[in-house]
């Protein structure tokens, strides 16, 4: 569980009420770290919708998964 106390409060004061109101909340289990597969992606995909709705302009991307291990190399480079 997440709790965030925001405003003009000091840790030892927020603390005993936290505990007081969320300490009896019995943990649960952490989620299975099972992930899907992405199919390739080989060429664009393109849909175009002939409806009547307010202008919207979505764009997409695909990215690493935070699993995945990193492209960027940590040594800094000559110069």
């Amino acid at each position: 569980m997440v709790v965030t106390v925001v405003g003009d409060v000091k840790a030892s004061e927020a603390m005993p009420i936290v505990e007081k109101y969320f300490s009896r909340i019995p943990a649960r289990p952490k989620p299975d770290t099972a992930t899907t597969t992405e199919p390739a992606q080989n060429s664009e995909r393109t849909v175009v919708l002939h409806e009547q709705s307010q202008p919207l302009y979505l764009e997409g991307y695909h990215r690493p998964t935070t699993a995945a291990p990193t492209t960027r190399s940590t040594t800094p480079s000559p110069t």
